[in-house]
């Protein structure tokens, strides 16, 4: 496990590339923990702000004071480091020689990700704000830029290059800083395609991936690479989730903070193991219909379909007992969302932006996006039509009977995974990993 900002980049000459995030997702990465967890007698922690320490900070340090290494939303459409040494590697692959016109001309780019590629280009380097509005983006077209801007990074077209203030009219900072885009061309100052073919650099990726992680799957390993994954597309799921009466005295302080002390164990595990199971196969089941959202959106939706299943099996009682606590605790929150704009346009706003991995405002997204979807009141058959899925009136769903805490916590899964794949959907498969830690809560 490497100790500061220079061991990592140290590490990372030597891989050739990681994941970021904190999560492997199968393949590699240095820092295989995320803010949610800390380690004995290790100085790496998560959004300490120490720019030795934090690997928050690294994604930054490695674009503002290095010149070998990349970083941007290159891999499963999430972060991760490419060194310059093994950049040609993933442009052969990803780009298979062709340039980006070729690209549009096949069909390939659509005319929101031309046209976001032309203004990055004919800017050199352009901030996340001012390219939004260069490409004249509004709250409705916000989650096509968010999907579009990242298809150009994992195809290797732009890439982050920094930040920079934002500046108001009299020329002044303000506010948090934005990310900074170029073409890759730009980056690196000139064109690192080489002669590599799609083979060779594909069995070359493949062979490193297999020395940092002998476990890596065949399956997975494509999918990285992004080869075409459709045909032997996974659909087995896991949740995993931690138990507050497992945890740590500091991890268990934080919740009674949130929760308060009294029944403090039952509201855990009303939220966890009954509400945010659900929650957690909304993830699952979006991704097996290859459904794009903003990430804002995302999580509203998961909301809106965990909420509108547990009242659609009988379950009202227990969300109108879930609906009490979340007001109880969100009175004691203050709204950080400014009066002259909506719930939502805010977060859509700073997601991703640095300020949005402050752990309160975090917090306050997800709970206030329960009541928000409780308050919405939309039942199961106008939540799945919104994806593309049928509940046709001959499908009889069954109610769940059982008790609420981690020993039932399969029992909920099993009700919900059952129910669901009476759909007319290709069945998915759910698995879930009770842990320790009650700070991980989440599915892959």
């Amino acid at each position: 496990m490497v100790n500061s900002f220079d061991e990592f980049c140290e590490e990372l000459q030597r891989c050739g590339f990681s994941m970021g995030g904190g999560n492997a997702k199968g393949i590699y990465a240095i820092i295989p923990f995320d803010w949610k967890t800390t380690l004995p007698d290790c100085p790496i922690v998560w959004h300490t702000g120490n720019p030795e320490t934090d690997p928050w900070e690294w994604r930054m340090r490695v674009l503002e004071e290095r010149k070998d290494i990349a970083y941007g939303k290159v891999f499963f459409g999430t972060s991760g480091y490419i060194t310059r040494e093994w950049y040609p590697y993933f442009l052969a692959v990803r780009r298979q020689g062709m340039s980006f016109e070729d690209w549009y001309d096949i069909g390939k780019l659509n005319q929101l990700e031309k046209q976001i590629y032309e203004v990055i280009r004919e800017n050199s380097r352009i901030a996340l704000h001012d390219l939004k509005r260069d490409c004249c983006i509004t709250k409705e077209t916000s989650s096509q830029f968010d999907k579009a801007l990242t298809n150009l990074q994992k195809n290797l077209f732009v890439t982050m290059c920094g930040r920079m203030p934002k500046l108001n009219k009299a020329g002044e900072p303000y506010g948090w800083n934005s990310t900074v885009f170029c073409t890759v061309e730009e980056f690196w100052g000139e064109d690192l395609s080489g002669n590599y073919t799609y083979d060779e650099a594909y069995q070359k990726i493949h062979d490193r991936i297999m020395e940092l992680n002998p476990d890596a799957q065949e399956k997975v390993i494509k999918k990285f690479n992004r080869m075409d994954f459709k045909e032997s597309r996974d659909m087995s799921y896991k949740i995993i989730s931690g138990q507050y009466e497992l945890g740590s005295k500091e991890q268990q302080a934080g919740y009674k903070m949130l929760f308060g002390e009294e029944n403090i164990q039952y509201k855990f595990d009303l939220y966890f193991h009954w509400y945010n199971i659900v929650h957690e196969v909304g993830h699952c089941l979006i991704d097996a219909q290859e459904i794009s959202m903003s990430r804002v959106r995302d999580e509203m939706f998961v909301n809106e379909f965990a909420v509108a299943y547990w009242k659609h099996i009988g379950e009202e009682n227990r969300i109108r007992e879930l609906e009490n606590m979340l007001k109880e605790i969100m009175a004691n929150i203050p709204s950080p969302v400014p009066n002259d704009v909506s719930f939502a346009e805010y977060y859509e706003s700073i997601w991703g932006e640095e300020v949005f991995n402050n752990v309160m405002l975090y917090g306050y997204f997800q709970l206030n996006s329960v009541l928000e979807a409780i308050r919405g009141n939309k039942d199961l058959k106008t939540v799945l039509e919104s994806i593309g899925i049928d509940l046709k009136n001959d499908v009889v769903m069954s109610m769940y009977d059982g008790a609420i805490g981690a020993e039932s916590a399969n029992r909920v899964l099993s009700n919900v995974v059952t129910n669901i794949n009476k759909l007319d959907i290709n069945p998915i498969q759910v698995s879930i990993e009770l842990v320790d830690n009650p700070m991980i809560q989440c599915a892959q």
